[in-house]
């Protein structure tokens, strides 16, 4: 997974890690639970001390040819400094919002950066990566939560974006030879399954374009990063033809496979608004004295020192069952002034035939993406990919089954379920393990 060509971790390399984690366990819980009695000068002391003794040791385990213990202590570096940002942040109370929040992982996924490129460390990358992934996601929350909506379609866009930026990546870092490449090449792979993935779930589909798209922080944030990814793409592409690092085929394909997610994302807009409940309006969904003030009278709603309460109003239990008769009946209940909608999905009701439609398009679609994956991963010698793409396979029919099971709650069909799931774990294991070991055997011939 860290580095392209392995075979497997040794035992050394294990025992490495392990002790890294136990050490790193160890450290925070010392320091956490004698917190409240040290100064806040030893605090920050023996945070920094911690940090730079464990990159320090890393750096002469590798000099002295103990690579795979080095391994362990560049990864235990990052995860102190990592606590660091947090225990220090605490020391000074700053800000506990989201965004708060946020600009302290983007300390740590920087800091975590810089740490893989100064010591060479793989691993560290690919923590560096995924403390980005918890950044990206937290910043568009916090954009959103400023506007009070979320609207999943934009942060799918931004994911894909993020996967676009990665693949650049691989192609800048494999124009100069550096290792780092297969790193982001995997990242890659791994963004694009999980968002194929992430679509192929019936009961979010109608979630991705459920609140209306508004020209707000939010939506310029994630559209300035993917045109920043755009722009990083092109710069890539060009200089790897340059250097004949790669097929213009290969480019074609990866272009090909952008706008069809695109397309499918704009696709499931179809679905939006097919599911849902209606409920009755409350005065405590009304945030601001103006909202309350032209809330409809029979709410009675009045509007306090800081919030909207209710009067008693003896229609609302009546108003309460009206708007219930409007399930999966969004434009009725927003016609209605006392309804409200809220979109979700019911694995027990009955699914509009639109939604079936695009669900099993988009699975066709994630089953075939599987398989172009897998023969990528062969082609290009990377047993990582193809072992990627093996497991997101298991995982899809493991989710599907899971998903007849809620769907189907008979006796009988319970029955069946159970005996045919239990036909596809022996059955289905036996020959998935026969495919990975052709295909491992096969990619090891294009290393």
């Amino acid at each position: 997974m860290f580095a392209e060509g392995k075979r497997g971790s040794s035992f050394i390399e294990i025992v490495g890690f392990i002790g890294a984690v136990l050490i790193f366990i160890g450290v925070v819980w010392l320091i956490a639970s004698n917190w409240h009695q040290i100064p806040n000068v030893l605090k920050i002391t023996i945070l920094l001390v911690s940090i730079f003794s464990s990159l320090a040791s890393g750096f002469f385990a590798k000099v002295n040819d103990y690579s795979k213990i080095a391994r362990g202590l560049f990864v235990l570096g990052s995860l102190l400094y990592i606590a660091s940002v947090f225990l220090i942040a605490q020391i000074f109370s700053t800000s506990t919002t989201i965004q708060g929040i946020t600009w302290l992982v983007l300390l740590c996924w920087i800091g975590v950066v810089l740490i893989a490129y100064s010591l060479d460390s793989s691993e560290n990358i690919f923590l560096g990566m995924t403390a980005f992934l918890i950044w990206f996601i937290l910043q568009c929350a916090s954009f959103f939560a400023e506007e009070r909506e979320m609207t999943f379609g934009i942060l799918a866009i931004g994911l894909l974006g993020i996967g676009v930026l990665f693949y650049s990546l691989n192609l800048l870092h494999k124009n100069t030879g550096h290792h780092f490449s297969g790193v982001y090449r995997f990242w890659t792979t791994f963004y694009f399954l999980t968002l194929a993935y992430l679509l192929s779930f019936q009961s979010i589909l109608p979630l991705f374009w459920e609140n209306t798209i508004s020209f707000e922080t939010g939506l310029f944030f994630v559209l300035g990063f993917c045109f920043f990814a755009l722009i990083v793409f092109l710069i890539s592409v060009i200089l790897s033809l340059s250097k004949s690092q790669i097929k213009l085929s290969e480019v074609f394909y990866f272009i090909g496979i952008i706008l069809v997610f695109i397309l499918l994302l704009s696709f499931s807009g179809l679905s939006s608004g097919s599911t849902g409940n209606c409920y009755s309006k409350n005065c405590y969904d009304f945030r601001s004295s103006n909202e309350c003030n032209s809330a409809p009278n029979k709410l009675g709603c009045t509007w306090t020192t800081d919030y909207c309460q209710n009067e008693y109003n003896p229609l609302r239990e009546s108003t309460e069952n009206s708007c219930k008769n409007y399930e999966n009946q969004k434009e009725n209940c927003l016609n209605n002034e006392l309804c409200q909608w809220e979109a979700n999905f019911n694995p027990r009701a009955e699914a509009p035939f639109i939604l079936w439609f695009i669900w099993i398009v988009v699975n066709i679609f994630f089953i075939g993406f599987i398989l172009f994956i897998l023969a990528y991963g062969k082609n290009v010698g990377s047993e990582a990919i193809v072992n990627l793409g093996i497991g997101f396979f298991i995982l899809d029919i493991i989710t599907r089954y899971i998903g007849f099971i809620l769907r189907f709650r008979g006796y009988n069909s319970l029955a069946v379920l159970f005996i045919t799931g239990g036909v596809l774990i022996i059955g289905g294991g036996w020959l998935i393990s026969k495919w990975r070991k052709k295909l491992i055997m096969e990619t090891e011939k294009n290393e």
